[in-house]
C-alpha cells in the first residue's frame, strides 16, 4: 500500500511543482504544495494500509 501511494506522489508532485512554477513564477506555492502531496500520501498509508508491528516477513 505505501509503496503504491509513495509512487503516485512521487509521479504528481513534479506535474503539480511544474505547473505551478510555471504559472506563479516562483517556488513558495510549488513548494507548499508538494509538501502537502505527501503529506497526504503518508496520511493515507497509515490510515489504510496494514499494521505490520511485530508481523514476520518471512
Amino acid at each position: 500500500m505505501a509503496e503504491g501511494v509513495g509512487k503516485v506522489t512521487a509521479v504528481l508532485a513534479p506535474l503539480v511543482f511544474a505547473g505551478l512554477y510555471a504559472t506563479t513564477g516562483g517556488v513558495l506555492w510549488p513548494l507548499t504544495s508538494v509538501a502537502v502531496l505527501m503529506l497526504a500520501g503518508g496520511l493515507i498509508a497509515a490510515a489504510f494500509g496494514p499494521e505490520t508491528k511485530g508481523a514476520s516477513f518471512t
